[in-house]
């Protein structure tokens, strides 16, 4: 058997070398963007539970949905002309 050639094995080396460096930058990113997901789905689901909070109340033991009151609208509106020339 012939042995391998010092070419052959610096190539090896640094294959591996730069596969190892890809592998571990690969599980870095992986895990910062695990994180990352992570945090913004926490978020997002504490707001919808935090407006969910004021619809949501319990009566004797069951869980009820109320409507909350919306303020009424005024009577009297005013608006504003229509432009009845062409802008230039």
């Amino acid at each position: 058997m012939k042995p391998i050639s010092l070419r052959t094995r610096l190539t090896l080396y640094y294959s591996a070398i730069l596969a190892v460096a890809l592998a571990g930058f690969g599980l870095l990113f992986y895990h910062s963007l695990s994180l990352l997901v992570d945090r913004s789905l926490n978020a997002e689901l504490e707001d919808h539970a935090t407006a969910l909070r004021g619809y949501l109340r319990y009566q004797d033991g069951q869980l009820l949905l109320s409507t909350p009151k919306m303020p009424k609208r005024p009577t009297s509106c005013t608006t504003r002309p229509a432009i009845t020339r062409p802008l230039t």
